[in-house]
C-alpha cells in the first residue's frame, strides 16, 4: 500500500506596478426620469470632453456598471406611521480609465478630473498589466515550497520522498 504525504506550498512573487486603473462613480437625480437620464449623459460628455483634453482617447473611458433607480423618502404621517414618498431617479454610472503608469501622466489626470464639473468619486488601483509572468513565478514558488515541506516530513519520519503522484492546483 502507497504511504501518501499531502502538502500545501505557499508561493510568493512581486512585481513593481506598471499599469493605473482609475475607477469612477457618478451619480445623477432628478424627480423626472428624462432629466435624470440627461444629466447623466451629460456628466458623461463633460468627463469625456476632460479626457479628451487630457491626451487619451474617447473610447478609453469604459463603462462598467450603468443603472437607474427609483429613489424614496420615508416620511412619518400625522399618525406615526412612516411612507415610501417618491423622491426621483437615480442614475448610477461606474466608470473605469486603465493607462500605463506614469507618474506624471497620473498626476496631470487626477487633477484634469478634480477639476471636471462632473466631480465622480474616485479610486485609483496600480497593477500589472500582464499577470501571466508573476502568477507563474508564484506557481514556481509554491511548488518549491510543497517539495521542501514534504522533504521535512519524510526526513523527520524516516522515509524518503518518492514520485509525485498527484498535484491539487487551486
Amino acid at each position: 500500500m502507497p504511504r501518501t504525504i499531502t502538502v500545501k506550498g505557499i508561493g510568493t512573487s512581486s512585481a513593481r506596478p506598471d499599469y493605473v486603473v482609475l475607477s469612477m462613480h457618478l451619480e445623477s437625480q432628478d424627480r423626472e426620469y428624462e432629466k435624470a437620464t440627461n444629466y447623466a449623459a451629460l456628466s458623461i460628455q463633460h468627463l469625456t470632453q476632460t479626457l479628451v483634453a487630457l491626451g487619451f482617447d474617447k473610447t478609453d473611458l469604459k463603462t462598467t456598471n450603468f443603472n437607474i433607480d427609483t429613489d424614496y423618502n420615508k416620511e412619518k404621517d400625522r399618525n406615526g406611521n412612516y411612507h415610501q414618498v417618491f423622491k426621483g431617479y437615480k442614475v448610477i454610472q461606474d466608470l473605469k480609465l486603465s493607462f500605463d503608469f506614469n507618474m506624471q501622466r497620473l498626476a496631470t489626470t487626477l487633477s484634469g478630473i478634480s477639476e471636471c464639473v462632473s466631480n465622480p468619486e474616485l479610486s485609483i488601483r496600480f497593477t500589472v498589466k500582464d499577470a501571466t509572468a508573476i502568477n507563474e513565478e508564484m506557481l514556481r514558488s509554491a511548488a518549491i515550497n510543497a517539495k521542501r515541506k514534504a522533504e521535512i516530513l519524510c526526513a523527520a519520519s524516516g522515509v524518503a520522498l518518492g514520485q509525485l503522484i498527484a498535484i491539487d492546483y487551486n
